[in-house]
């Protein structure tokens, strides 16, 4: 994650998110001077929202659902 966070940073994406599927969380890092810096947590329970793109939000739970 780490070589691929960097080259996404330097690209200018806007917002990035890593899924840890044994944890069940989301984390969210936000680009500040074509840096991704981490911005929170998200957990199983919580109603995901994103920065970047208004109006899209989802229950992170629902991405674990088989």
């Amino acid at each position: 994650m780490g070589e691929k966070k960097e080259v996404y940073g330097e690209s200018n994406v806007l917002e990035y998110w890593a899924v840890d599927y044994e944890k069940r969380t989301l984390d969210v890092y936000l680009n500040e001077e074509k840096v991704l810096v981490f911005e929170c947590t998200f957990q199983e329970e919580d109603e995901v929202h994103s920065k970047v793109m208004s109006g899209f939000s989802f229950i992170l739970s629902e991405l674990f659902e088989e």
